[in-house]
């Protein structure tokens, strides 16, 4: 029991005052006035008559004191608000009310209403029920501390209004400095990081569910212009369900299917998605009573498959630009070095045994460079190195599948990594002792620099040229990879950048350290933009154990656990007791039961 008006040492001490004033009023004896008789003979007659019912007489004071005693504490205790159970508040101790706002708690009932409205209500009621002795804190389970401890009543429930559902948090909720109880509101699915000592309060509700808990579109590997889209769909609630899948983005529907899927099953499909034209890709599930919406949406990027526009700028070479042209990614165009300017939309420029004097927009693959202004900061050339033997072959994109240590290089230029090449992000990916053989940068875009000529070694005869040429057109046009993220605060790896949705809408984003962060509340498709670079940002639930949302530990809880755990008053009950036990002392006196 707890005293929701009054701690526990004011409620004993308010008791034992209100029992030892009836006590010391039941015993005080009064002062009879003396008058005089006659004779004592009928008074001692009269006494001697009574001695032996003293017994039953002492019995009818002990119930006297005993209805007195009860009547007095009833009434005295009654506005001091005793409640049942550990209650909810503790008069004149800190109490730290935490709201599970983890994504189970957007699940939604019959009546409309979402398990975090049923928290705000539950903790506003604890609040407002709170003793004005008792210092209150405010806190949700993603880890930020809304109201501290001595802040207004008022500004609590205003925090309570603010409180929507968000990520959940990764470690365990500090309430550092704490003292007094915990109170956690919760359903009981997802969040397990408060301390084990928190009395749990259950707003836990069955729903249907269904969702989708893995999306992505991946290049066949016999075949990097096919792709294939990976669904699971998943049913949580406690029927099978019909479900309405479509995969399409904002200008139509490339797919759309019914499924039924039992109870607690999954359903995986396998999707042809060599027809999705690039860009982002949405998957989405429609059923009947579904009661979270979080997980009935994903997102997935699809890659560019259009064949990358490839320049070659040579005064000849038959086995590279016989690579080339037969590449079905690759859509060439041959031009000699005296003809060269940039051309629009070129994806890619090769350029054999020459170097331009601005640099090119797009990616570029330079064999055998000459000196260039631009080039300077990346890679110094000191003359050239005869016969170098390869001492390292790191494993790049580049060189996949690409044996190296059998090539035969009669001579090459003498690359060195410049001082700016930390800043472009270039790396020696091949090197010959101190001189590097190839060369690869990111930064502003992508590059590979040979030091060597092709016609000055025997790679063209080994079989993995065809690799090499393969792999480096590859690495220099592929988009880049999707990053994946979890809702919530997103990291970019790269500083100032401008952060937009799939819609092209710009989203606020700051910068922190060397990259750029920005909120993401919900699943979705953003694009970090950074020039002439393009970054996916694809943003999915971080667990599928988010759409378990019947998977709760307080599924097993009776509804009468609720008050309960936030006790529940007796102070009514009290009052009518006091009145009910006045009512047969009054007629107890009256029939001379009592004194």
């Amino acid at each position: 029991m707890t005293f929701l008006a009054l701690g526990w040492w004011p409620a004993l001490a308010l008791g034992a005052a209100t029992a030892a004033v009836i006590a010391w009023l039941f015993f005080l004896k009064l002062r009879h006035p003396r008058l005089p008789v006659a004779s004592l003979l009928l008074w001692r007659r009269a006494l001697d008559e009574h001695r032996p019912q003293a017994l039953v007489e002492r019995l009818r004071r002990l119930i006297s004191l005993a209805l007195a005693l009860a009547i007095g504490l009833l009434l005295a205790l009654a506005p001091a608000r005793p409640a049942t159970g550990t209650g909810a508040a503790v008069s004149g101790a800190d109490l730290t009310v935490v709201v599970d706002t983890s994504p189970s708690m957007a699940s939604r009932g019959a009546d409309g209403l979402s398990r975090l409205d049923r928290a705000v209500m539950r903790a506003r009621e604890i609040i407002v029920g709170a003793s004005p002795a008792t210092a209150v804190r405010l806190a949700d389970t993603a880890g930020a501390v809304h109201v501290s401890h001595g802040e207004p009543r008022s500004e609590l429930l205003r925090a309570l209004d603010r409180l929507a559902v968000g990520p959940p948090g990764t470690r365990a909720l500090s309430l550092g400095g704490r003292s007094g109880r915990v109170v956690f509101v919760t359903d009981g699915v997802m969040a397990a990081r408060v301390p084990a000592d928190a009395a749990r309060i259950s707003v836990f509700e069955p729903v249907d569910n269904v969702g989708i808990v893995a999306f992505d579109i991946r290049p066949m590997p016999a075949s990097p212009r096919t792709f294939e889209a990976f669904i699971d769909v998943v049913n949580r609630s406690p029927g099978p369900k019909t479900v309405s899948l479509t995969i399409g983005n904002a200008t139509g529907t490339w797919l759309a299917r019914t499924l039924a899927i039992e109870a607690d099953g999954h359903l995986r499909e396998v999707v042809d998605a060599s027809g999705f034209p690039s860009g982002p890709v949405r998957a989405a599930v429609v059923t009947a009573g579904d009661g979270l919406a979080l997980d009935d949406v994903a997102f997935a990027w699809m890659p560019s498959r259009a064949p990358a526009r490839t320049v070659l700028v040579s005064d000849g070479n038959r086995p590279l630009e016989t690579l080339l042209a037969i590449d079905e990614g690759v859509e060439l165009i041959t031009i000699s070095p005296a003809q060269f300017q940039e051309l629009p939309g070129a994806d890619l420029y090769v350029f054999d045994r020459f170097t331009p004097s601005d640099p090119p927009e797009a990616p570029a693959l330079l064999i055998h460079p000459t000196d260039a202004d631009w080039l300077a900061p990346l890679v110094r050339i000191t003359g050239e190195v005869a016969g170098p033997s390869i001492t390292s072959w790191a494993a790049h994109p580049v060189l996949t599948f690409v044996p190296g240590t059998d090539i035969r290089i009669e001579r090459t230029l003498g690359l060195r990594l410049a001082g700016g090449a930390a800043s472009a992000g270039a790396r020696a990916i091949a090197t010959a002792g101190e001189t590097a053989l190839i060369v690869t940068a990111v930064r502003p875009v992508k590059r590979v620099i040979v030091g060597f000529d092709f016609a000055d070694s025997d790679f063209p005869y080994h079989v993995g040229f065809p690799l090499f040429v393969r792999n480096a057109v590859s690495w220099l046009v592929e988009a880049r990879p999707a990053i994946g993220a979890a809702p919530g605060t997103v990291r970019v790896p790269w500083p100032d950048a401008e952060i937009v949705t799939a819609a092209d809408e710009a989203v606020p984003a700051r910068r922190a350290l060397d990259g750029t962060v920005f909120e993401a509340p919900a699943p979705g498709l953003y694009v970090a933009r950074r020039g002439a670079e393009r970054q996916p940002i694809v943003v999915r639930l971080p667990d599928p154990a988010v759409s378990d949302v019947n998977r709760s530990s307080l599924a097993g809880t009776p509804a009468g656990a609720e008050e309960e755990a936030r006790g529940r008053e007796l102070w009514v009950i009290m009052l009518v007791g006091a009145v009910a036990l006045a009512s047969v002392e009054w007629w107890t006196f009256h029939r001379r039961i009592t004194v």
